[in-house]
């Protein structure tokens, strides 16, 4: 028995957001599970097709986090039976600890709308249609990175932050950036995070509230491609228009 998809929740404001809508929109059935109410991850794991892990605010390298041994451990059981799974920020940070790479603070964080660069094996994993654009500006949180684990292909490169994402094996995928938030969620995490983000004003790579928001509708918009070609290659859908 298939169970469509699992989609790991490790923090309250951080949900599956436009991932949900296009596995909603491809008619592919997911199933959240809510580390962050104390929800338990399912055992056994054989029969789901693929599994997504969300970000969070804590750190991958947190051990004091409650869920989070039981999760690393989760993760070194779908690699060994060659589940497909995407990570998210966090998510990619756990893959790559899991993987034996090492995660770890940066020396600032890395806030709003930045560019990255897209590695050939990445252009040919995401199918040519999709190289033949330049790669939009996506949108990044976070003040934690990973480096490249040993034996995975090199995705995505940034600037402040050089690895910005990679691929183990055939449909497992981490990306350092956030492909799945949407307006409401950009809003949400913005009115929480005011205060903080208010004392920012003038760090390299940190963007305002206003500054996000106001090129929000555009980005969302530019990074939608890119975002779906990413899940189609998790989830092994044909590259859209084919």
């Amino acid at each position: 028995m298939t169970h469509g998809i699992l989609v790991v929740q490790h923090s309250r404001n951080e949900g599956p957001a436009a991932l949900a809508a296009f596995l909603d929109a491809q008619n592919i059935g997911w199933t959240l599970c809510r580390l962050d109410r104390g929800e338990p991850l399912p055992d056994p794991l054989t029969g789901w097709r693929a599994v997504a892990l969300l970000g969070g605010t804590m750190s991958a390298y947190d051990d004091s986090v409650p869920f989070l041994a039981a999760e690393l451990r989760f993760i070194e059981r779908l690699l060994r039976a060659d589940c497909p799974v995407l990570g998210i920020c966090l998510g990619a940070q756990l893959l790559a600890r899991v993987l034996g790479a090492r995660v770890a603070a940066m020396p600032a964080r890395e806030i709003g709308w930045h560019p990255v660069r897209m590695s050939p094996q990445a252009a040919s994993l995401l199918s040519w249609e999709m190289a033949a654009i330049e790669v939009p500006r996506v949108f990044q949180w976070h003040g934690d990175a990973f480096e490249l684990p040993a034996g995975s292909e090199r995705l995505f490169m940034g600037d402040a932050c050089p690895e910005q994402g990679f691929r183990v094996g055939t449909r497992t995928i981490a990306v350092q950036f956030h492909p799945e938030v949407d307006e409401p969620t950009l809003r949400q995490w913005l009115r929480a995070e005011a205060a903080w983000l208010a004392r920012q004003g003038g760090r390299p790579q940190v963007q305002t509230g206003s500054e996000i928001l106001g090129e929000a509708v555009a980005r969302l918009a530019a990074v939608r491609p890119l975002s779906e070609a990413l899940y189609r290659a998790w989830l092994d859908l044909p590259p859209c228009g084919h």
